[in-house]
């Protein structure tokens, strides 16, 4: 990711673009950077979250999943220091 022009992190497979943006409905200023050929799905915020408010477990599955994704990257960090 890059933040004011600047890498400010790696994002390794199957990681959360914008997991904390999400969360509390904050724009991030991120850019992206694809190293490699990558795929990856890209929903409208409010679609999803209205999508998710009709299926509660899924709303309960993705919010596990951001909370683990945001729990590696805080141990990413904390070993990069």
């Amino acid at each position: 990711m890059v933040v004011d022009g600047r890498q400010v992190q790696i994002l390794k497979p199957g990681r959360f673009v914008d997991a904390i943006s999400f969360l509390t409905d904050e724009t991030a200023p991120t850019n992206l950077v694809a190293l490699e050929p990558t795929r990856y799905v890209c929903r409208p915020r409010s679609r999803l979250k209205g999508y998710l408010r009709k299926n509660p477990e899924l709303h309960a599955a993705i919010q596990a999943a951001l909370g683990t994704d945001l729990t590696r990257r805080l141990q990413d960090i904390g070993r990069e220091q």
